[in-house]
């Protein structure tokens, strides 16, 4: 189908970050609407936050609640007050509940870490790392991004072991970010009808390793 002429060109920007030592977790939202996503969707995705930041203590990790989570027929009643007692009780130096606006929060951080939230795009858009991690045993909502390279886990292990890569070799991980970006990219350009070579739209192809 030939799009519209009023569709904004979302291009992803190349990945340049120097570092992956803060790390935005960006919480989506289940509700009654849907049998697809259960309310312990969220619960689990802070669980294994929680537990990424153990067993990464030199990364800092900041949790955004969905600003709708506290709707009756969302999480619940107080779930975002519930949610930020959780986090306080583990009583991590290196995780804490954001109290910023987005913006703020994207600016701060390097890498964006999520099950599937427009957050996580706008990130990625941006120029940030992006990894979705979905341990819910279901399909990816964001598995179309998946498909086209982008970086995905499906459980806390393979989560953590990725994490820790990209903090060692964040350069090495933008790299492979970028040949995703390009492919994402060039798809984009090539439905939009711009007859440009996807390569127009991005920094030169480069060489990298990443995680040796």
């Amino acid at each position: 189908m030939k799009p519209p002429k009023f569709l904004e060109r979302e291009y992803f920007a190349p990945c340049s970050v120097g570092s992956a030592g803060r790390v935005l977790v960006a919480l989506n939202h289940a509700g009654d609407w849907t049998a697809v996503i259960n309310r312990s969707d969220t619960d689990d995705l802070v669980v294994a936050a929680v537990e990424l930041a153990r067993r990464s203590p030199d990364v800092v990790f900041r949790v955004r609640l969905h600003p709708t989570m506290n709707q009756p027929a969302h999480e619940g009643v107080r779930s975002s007050h519930r949610m930020t007692e959780f986090v306080r009780g583990v009583n991590l130096a290196n995780l804490h509940v954001s109290t910023q606006p987005l913006d703020e929060d994207l600016r701060w951080c390097d890498l964006c870490l999520s099950e599937y939230s427009q957050v996580l795009l706008d990130a990625l858009r941006s120029g940030k790392l992006g990894l979705s991690l979905n341990v819910t045993k279901r399909r990816s909502f964001m598995q179309d991004y998946t498909d086209v390279g982008f970086f995905h886990a499906e459980n806390l292990d393979d989560a953590s072991c990725m994490l820790q890569r990209m903090v060692a070799d964040p350069i090495g991980a933008a790299c492979l970010q970028n040949k995703a970006v390009e492919r994402y990219n060039g798809l984009l350009a090539d439905w939009l009808e711009e007859r440009r070579h996807p390569s127009e739209l991005h920094q030169p192809r480069t060489l990298c390793h990443f995680g040796g």
